[in-house]
């Protein structure tokens, strides 16, 4: 899926928390981390929630395809082909930016990495803001009750008007044991001083 030309009814003024210039640095870049820890779900005490291990890490820029205001999309739970099919559909294959041309978009679920979902699913959480993306700090299991997934959104302290798409948000995605329990997302929203101050 091509990003189309930027056009102004795409675009709204935004106020983003914020004191210094935002640079590439600042902005959300395609990341993947990974962990030669062995999946494995915590079973200490099945009636509390436990943390579970989480094994690949991703992120980048999503097409959530809502109104800049309004409730965040918080996040879904991937357990099946389908669903990431439908996942993917919506990660831009070029960077959504004000410059253009745009350059092609480096984010590494856009290749498809194979997961087996018969062992494993992908938590997303997903934020509405272009240039800060949400962080996954634990995902926590419930037995047979729920599947507790804590997110922090983090801005930076200031204000400052800037330019973004209403319908671009940024995403970040965690693998972890398959787990049937229902999700629940918890977000923090944190102000934070930027880097030197």
């Amino acid at each position: 899926m091509n990003c189309p030309p930027l056009r102004s009814t795409l675009w709204s003024a935004a106020i983003i928390v914020f004191t210094t210039g935002c640079t590439e640095k600042n902005r959300m870049a395609p990341t993947t981390t990974k962990s030669n820890t062995p999946m494995a779900a915590s079973t200490d005490n099945p009636t509390n929630p436990v943390p579970i291990t989480t094994y690949s890490r991703y992120a980048g820029q999503i097409i959530h395809g809502g109104p800049a205001s309004g409730v965040e999309p918080a996040g879904r739970v991937i357990r099946d082909q389908a669903e990431y099919a439908a996942l993917v559909a919506t990660l831009p294959k070029y960077r959504v930016q004000m410059k253009q041309p745009a350059p092609p978009s480096e984010d590494p679920l856009l290749k498809r990495p194979p997961i087996d979902f018969s062992r494993h699913m992908l938590v997303v959480a997903i934020r509405r803001s272009m240039f800060y993306r949400p962080k996954i700090r634990r995902v926590l299991l419930a037995h047979g009750k729920e599947l507790i997934v804590e997110i922090l959104h983090e801005s930076p302290a200031g204000i400052m008007a800037m330019a973004s798409r209403s319908d671009v948000g940024t995403y970040e995605a965690v693998i972890v044991p398959r787990a049937d329990e229902k999700p629940v997302f918890l977000v923090e929203k944190k102000t934070v001083k930027p880097a030197g101050k």
